[in-house]
Order: C-alpha cells, then sequence, then structure tokens
C-alpha cells in the first residue's frame, strides 16, 4: 500500500461524511430500532406469560405488538438504502463519468489500481461503516429475547415469539447482502457508462434483467415438466443472484418453513454456504469485471451515455428479450 493510495483513500472518504452520516440514520432507523421495539415487545410478552399456565395459552394476547412496524421499517430502510448505495456508488465512481475529475485524477501520481481499488474501499466504508457495528449491537438485543425459561410453554403464539429473533437475524443478513450485490452490480455498470443518468437508468436495469430472464423463460421450462417441484426449481437458482436472490432467498425459507435444516429447500444464504458461495463468486465476479472493464476504456468516452457500444447493445438486448418473454408469459 504506497502512500499515494492511503492519501487518495483518506480524500475520497472525506468527502463521503455526508453518505456516512445519511446511512447511519438509515442504519439506525432500519437496523437498530426494530431490535429495541421487538425487545420491548417481547418483555410485554413474558409478563403476561407469568400467570398463565399450560391450561390456557390462548390467553396470551399482547397490545404492544410492534412486529410489524418494526418488518415495515426494515423494508423500507431496504428501499431507500437501495437507492442511496447506486446514487452514492455512482457518484463515488467520478473516474467514469466526470470529465473535470478524470483531467484531475488522472494526472495524479498513482495507478489506475490504486484509484479503483480507493474509490471501491471507500464506497464500502460509507456505505457500510455504520451497518456492521449497528448489527452487532442488534444481535445483543436479540439474545435477550432467547429465554430458555419459557421456551417449555406450550402455546403456538409464545413458540412463534420465540421465532422472532432468528426471524429478524435473517432479515438484517438478507440487507447486508441485498446492499453488497446492489454495491458490486452499480459498479459494474457504471464502468460501462460514461453519464450519471445513464449509470442509474441501467444499474437498476442490470439488477432486475438477469434474474427476470430467468423466471420469464425457466417458469415456461419447469412448467412442462411433471413429478417436479416447479416452484422451488425455479426460484433456487435466482437465490443465488445478487443484488435480488437473498431477498428470495429469504422469501423461499418462510415458503418451506419447517423443512429439516438439511432438506436441499433451505435456501437461505446465511445458511447454506453453497449458496453463500456462490452468491460471494458472482459479487466478486461484478467487481472484477468492473476493473478490467475501467482499465481498458479510454478517458475520452466520460460525457457519452456508454464507453463501448458493445455495453449498450448486450444490456439494451437483454431487457427486450425480458420484456418480449413477460409479454407471453401465461400463454404456453
Amino acid at each position: 500500500m504506497t502512500k499515494g493510495f492511503k492519501k487518495y483513500f483518506c480524500y475520497k472518504l472525506s468527502k463521503s461524511k455526508r453518505s456516512i452520516i445519511f446511512f447511519a440514520i438509515l442504519n439506525l432507523l432500519g437496523v437498530l430500532l426494530p431490535s429495541v421495539l421487538m425487545n420491548f415487545t417481547y418483555a410485554d410478552m413474558l409478563r403476561e406469560v407469568r400467570g398463565i399456565t399450560n391450561t390456557s395459552p390462548v390467553l396470551i394476547l399482547n397490545p404492544y405488538d410492534w412486529t410489524s412496524i418494526s418488518l415495515f421499517l426494515i423494508c423500507l430502510v431496504t428501499v431507500i438504502s437501495i437507492i442511496m448505495i447506486t446514487a452514492t456508488t455512482i457518484n463515488s465512481m467520478k473516474l467514469y463519468n466526470n470529465r473535470a475529475c478524470v483531467d484531475t485524477l488522472g494526472s495524479l501520481p498513482i495507478s489506475y489500481r490504486e484509484r479503483f481499488f480507493g474509490d471501491l474501499l471507500s464506497g464500502v466504508c460509507s456505505n457500510f461503516i455504520s451497518f456492521v457495528p449497528l448489527f452487532m449491537i442488534s444481535l445483543i438485543f436479540m439474545g435477550n429475547m432467547r429465554d430458555p425459561k419459557y421456551a417449555a410453554i406450550e402455546g403456538y403464539f409464545v413458540m412463534d415469539y420465540l421465532l422472532v429473533p432468528r426471524m429478524f437475524t435473517d432479515f438484517f443478513l438478507t440487507m447486508l447482502f441485498i446492499y453488497l450485490g446492489v454495491y458490486a452490480v452499480t459498479i459494474f455498470v457504471s464502468s460501462c457508462c460514461g453519464k450519471k443518468g445513464s449509470a442509474v437508468l441501467y444499474s437498476f436495469i442490470a439488477m432486475a434483467v438477469l434474474p427476470g430472464i430467468y423466471l420469464v423463460y425457466g417458469n415456461d421450462m419447469f412448467s412442462r415438466v411433471l413429478g417436479m417441484d416447479a416452484f422451488y426449481e425455479l426460484m433456487k437458482n435466482v437465490c443465488m443472484l445478487p443484488p435480488l436472490g437473498p431477498v428470495v432467498s429469504i422469501l423461499m425459507a418462510n415458503t418451506y418453513r419447517g423443512d429439516n435444516s438439511a432438506d436441499p429447500k433451505n435456501c437461505m444464504i446465511n445458511e447454506n454456504p453453497f449458496y453463500l458461495v456462490i452468491f460471494l463468486i458472482i459479487t466478486a465476479a461484478f467487481i472484477a469485471g468492473a476493473y478490467f472493464i475501467g482499465k481498458r476504456r479510454r478517458a475520452e468516452n466520460v460525457g457519452e451515455s456508454f464507453a463501448f457500444k458493445s455495453a449498450y447493445h448486450v444490456l439494451t438486448l437483454t431487457f427486450m428479450v425480458l420484456l418480449i418473454g413477460a409479454s407471453f408469459v401465461g400463454y404456453s
């Protein structure tokens, strides 16, 4: 690590103060606050449980159930964070879309590799530096909800609440994987574009186009096979595609809840090493692709919608294939 890289990284990080503060607020609302609310709910429920025997578990009612509000906060913060990570990532990769920045940074005594990884690491810090510690704190709150003294109470309502810590932990890990996927895809698309507007538009298209094509055309393929769980076979591979794979993963886990943990239908990325490894490999491939594509592009391509005509044709063609396939869904 050279002095030039350290100075460049510190410079980029200093320019990300607003992003760091904004993401810290979002993570307080979407990670820490739901954990605190669920602790209050759980404490109220335990107070009600103390005087209830196994013969009357149906009397366990909690008027202060913040579960729905907590889930709403998590979903809302996730959507806002996806939009903000896309915007801040494109803005931080000015080497691809800002002429003045290209002319300035191009004259600095640092290599392309140092500039790329300086932008990459500064973006990781600004987007995730507040998420990790708040996630660890939330795990402490969730740990307080695992009280073995009340695990023997035979009430479905109570037992369901004992699953809440794991459910929210899965949600938080899903958020992290989504953010990593969004970050990697956005960097890759940014390396192909020369304008911020094009990078934003095609980043969102790229996030949906690959899983969309697979779902549209895979639906037709698997629906023709008899004796197969078509829904599972169709969706399980989507779980490994960033950034939407973790969303499908947690939906699959709830659909097949109750299956044995060794069952292949357990598609949670944080519980299935195979899915996690494939997801991380694809994510790393996007970043590696961005590095090598950015290395080959010319400085004069800044300001154009696409730095490479082939990238425009590939993205446009795949999007049109998705639209055509989606228009015929249900007619097979």
